[in-house]
């Protein structure tokens, strides 16, 4: 199977090098075209990537052809690959904002098409990857497809839709995060740290944090409980942070817990008792019941 790949910008190179890399896509199967003849020519160069004329070669050519243009440029592309299309062949979009609908009335009848909405995490293999199927798309086209965005991160199946909220929730939130970070990091440079080392701390924890909450049964809200510090409990740092929400919690209340951590079992625990907070019992999917409280439970009156 031949993957053509028009359009060869940051998040197309992404997954062309997490194909590679992963060993499962011989070089020879994957094909490009972008405009700029330099990325074209650098991606030859590190992964052995087929260099194609034009867009219309890189769809004749393909398999399962990727359309990873800017949204603006597809009312100029499809035109150009739409005769070299048949049923036989797989569409895949991770343009943003078009429905598979969309694609499909400018396509040629039953030409399967699937939406991909990746974001840029699969620059080091961690993207979360939200897939759908148009009408002609069967559940062979959709494991094509997972079998391709897996090589750089994690992909779910996500109703059409929903697309507009998950890219929001998986694709842009990566942006607060960052804010976050920097924020932290802020905050320790401030205490004395050098800049490196205090954006290493910020990166590293919150990474960690992500880790545990993604491989733990516990509720987020009781990690936050377990591990924050007795003097800033989280739910007063979020109260505060709601209250002025242009000063981020990390850079206003920051501070080092050394001399605390003696104390800090006694007052996690005479603090969660204060609150009515007990052990938590929650699934794996966050979707169970919560036994012991309610969520409100957790936020100071």
């Amino acid at each position: 199977m031949v993957y053509g790949f028009i359009g060869l910008g940051n998040m197309a190179s992404a997954i062309l090098r997490g194909m590679a890399k992963s060993g499962a896509f011989a070089a020879d199967t994957l094909c490009g075209f972008n405009r700029s003849e330099g990325k074209t020519r650098a991606l030859a160069e590190e992964i052995g990537l087929v260099p194609c004329a034009d867009a219309a070669a890189a769809a004749e050519m393909a398999d399962v052809v990727v359309l990873a243009v800017k949204p603006q440029m597809l009312d100029s592309v499809l035109p150009l690959i739409a005769p070299r299309l048949t049923p036989e062949k797989l569409v895949v979009t991770i343009a943003a904002g078009k429905p598979t609908a969309w694609y499909e009335s400018r396509l040629p009848q039953g030409v399967p098409v699937v939406r991909v909405m990746p974001n840029i995490n699969a620059r080091v293999g961690q993207a979360a990857s939200g897939v759908c199927g148009g009408r002609f798309a069967e559940s062979r086209h959709l494991d094509t497809v997972r079998a391709m965005f897996r090589a750089v991160g994690q992909v779910y199946d996500v109703p059409e839709h929903l697309f507009a909220a998950f890219s929001a929730m998986a694709g842009a939130s990566g942006a607060f995060v960052h804010i976050y970070i920097d924020a932290l990091a802020s905050a320790g440079v401030k205490a004395g740290f050098p800049r490196p080392l205090a954006e290493a701390l910020a990166a590293q924890a919150t990474l960690g944090a992500a880790l545990l909450t993604s491989e733990s049964e516990e509720h987020p809200i009781a990690l936050s409980i377990r591990f924050a510090p007795p003097a800033a409990p989280p739910s007063r740092v979020c109260t505060r942070s709601s209250a002025s929400a242009s000063k981020p919690p990390s850079t206003r209340r920051w501070r080092p817990s050394s001399k605390r951590t003696k104390s800090w079992e006694n007052k996690r625990r005479k603090w969660c008792e204060n609150r009515r907070v007990t052990r938590l019992s929650h699934t794996k999917s966050r979707g169970g019941a919560i036994s012991s409280c309610a969520p409100q439970d957790f936020l100071l009156k």
